[in-house]
């Protein structure tokens, strides 16, 4: 028979110290360092779907999934209709292209 050796558990009080500066290392790292490094360059565009200068990129240098973000944020019925790339492609060039929808007049005020 193969006698096991009992470890000992460490107790509570032995564990706070350790989680204490743990919770407050976490605190004190900024959050780019807690999700990864910073994309740069065409792989950033393609990830966020936006340009740090303000304008949009081209809908080829995007992912599929800001492709569809942008589409959904346009209301842009895409699901069912376009099947390939280059079909939501050219459904997001479609939709910059297009002036946005003209807002509902305002409701005449009725006198008091």
């Amino acid at each position: 028979l193969a006698l096991r050796r009992r470890v000992a558990e460490p107790s509570l009080a032995a564990i706070a110290p350790a989680f204490q500066m743990l919770l407050q290392l976490a605190a004190a790292t900024p959050l780019a360092y807690t999700i990864g490094p910073l994309r740069t360059g065409t792989a950033a565009v393609r990830t966020a779907g936006f340009r740090l200068d303000g304008s949009t990129p081209a809908p080829a240098e995007m992912r599929l999934a800001a492709i569809k973000a942008e589409l959904d944020e346009r209301s842009v019925l895409w699901r069912g209709v376009c099947f390939e790339r280059e079909d939501l492609e050219r459904a997001l060039v479609d939709a910059r292209e297009a002036p946005p929808p003209a807002a509902p007049p305002a409701a005449p005020s009725s006198p008091a």
